[in-house]
């Protein structure tokens, strides 16, 4: 059984801009601080030859919690989408309840802006943990990814202003 979350925001950039930014190494865990009982990022480690994200790569996302997220790289779309898997490391409570997560960005053009739409697809360990995993990922990990866009969109939107 699966969970889906989805947050969205639009960012006065164009798609380019905040794909690029999104993909460079070490920027997003800047971003994520999590809420409630899903924590923050503090930051991501890289296999040692790799500059750029590729499809295949595994990187580390370090969490607050002291968990190790394993996450592999399985879809990049330049500048539409962004995709990836976790596939070890989910820490307590969470992985009480989820052992799975599929992460798709997607980077829709809309004028002189960039719609991103930011899914997350969760799977359950067992049926029965579905009421309290629901309202975990619906609600707190929902507003932990759109505290991140917010925080994405303020970062990018300053960064386009002070080089128009």
């Amino acid at each position: 059984m699966k969970i889906h979350t989805l947050a969205v925001i639009t960012i006065a950039a164009a798609p380019e801009s905040v794909y690029d930014a999104l993909t460079t190494p070490h920027y997003f865990p800047t971003h994520f601080r999590g809420f409630g009982p899903v924590p923050g990022i503090s930051h991501e480690v890289l296999p040692k030859e790799v500059i750029h994200y590729q499809v295949g790569m595994v990187r580390k996302m370090y969490a607050e919690d002291t968990s190790v997220l394993t996450e592999k790289i399985t879809e990049l779309e330049y500048p539409n989408l962004f995709a990836y898997e976790i596939i070890s490391g989910i820490g307590k409570p969470l992985s009480l309840l989820v052992n799975h997560g599929r992460s798709v960005w997607n980077f829709l053009p809309h004028g002189n802006t960039t719609i991103v739409e930011w899914h997350y697809v969760f799977t359950m360990t067992s049926p029965v943990v579905y009421p309290v995993a629901s309202i975990l990922i619906r609600y707190f990990m929902k507003k932990a990814m759109q505290r991140c866009l917010s925080n994405l969109k303020t970062g990018l939107e300053k960064k386009v202003a002070a080089t128009a």
